[in-house]
């Protein structure tokens, strides 16, 4: 079960955040917190705890309904701390893509909003389902719309970086050879170990900060 999260969290990330999966309602505890509204802080960021707290609850739903199973208390610590780690992993290239003066537009806004399968109707974008995403998540438009820019600088920062990976001749030859996987499969396996790396560099001089809540 854990390799089933360790494998589809990102997944199940993306999915929950872009797309509309449902009104989710929340505990009194995100009204209550004040200023300890965050799951974790990086670099001195917040990242919010009402966003933690979505993808959390729309993950072991998700999860639950689909193998009719529900979670003993330690898998769903296990699972808290995937979630942290992919939150943070999006704050860290977001933070980043600043620094390679990556920028995402309106346009780019827009097109990515207008393009989202789960908020339209008829094949037309839907401002009925857009809204009720947004009060599932507690984020006003312009919240909401800041986050998605953010997500979206951070993919491009990562396609920046897959830019410079290349296949070399002898080891397009080595796996001709073994037939153990294709050209495709060992060039998104390189770049996976280029962003991996560039990931560890960069984590290391990171401050990480969790907010002791998420665990209790």
């Amino acid at each position: 079960m854990m390799n089933f999260f360790r494998k589809h969290v990102r997944v199940i990330f993306i999915v929950t955040i872009v797309a509309f999966v449902g009104v989710i309602i929340f505990s009194a505890i995100v009204n209550s917190l004040g200023s300890n509204d965050y799951a974790v802080k990086v670099n001195g960021k917040k990242v919010p705890l009402r966003l933690y707290m979505f993808v959390y609850e729309n993950t072991v739903e998700s999860y639950q309904k689909t193998s009719g199973v529900y979670l003993s208390d330690n898998q769903k610590q296990q699972l808290k701390a995937n979630i942290l780690q992919t939150l943070v992993q999006d704050e860290i290239f977001y933070q980043q893509s600043k620094l390679y003066c990556i920028s995402v537009t309106d346009e780019e806004l827009s097109l990515d909003l207008q393009n989202s399968l789960q908020f339209k109707e008829n094949g037309v974008f839907s401002t009925t389902k857009y809204m009720a995403f947004l009060r599932a998540m507690r984020m006003s438009p312009k919240e909401y719309e800041l986050l998605r820019k953010k997500q979206i600088a951070g993919i491009k920062l990562k396609m920046l970086l897959a830019s410079s990976v290349k296949l070399w001749n002898y080891e397009v030859v080595t796996v001709a050879k073994q037939k153990d996987k294709t050209k495709e499969e060992l060039f998104s396996s390189k770049i996976n170990v280029v962003l991996n790396e560039w990931y560890q560099q960069v984590i290391k001089s990171s401050k990480i900060m969790t907010n002791d809540i998420i665990f209790k």
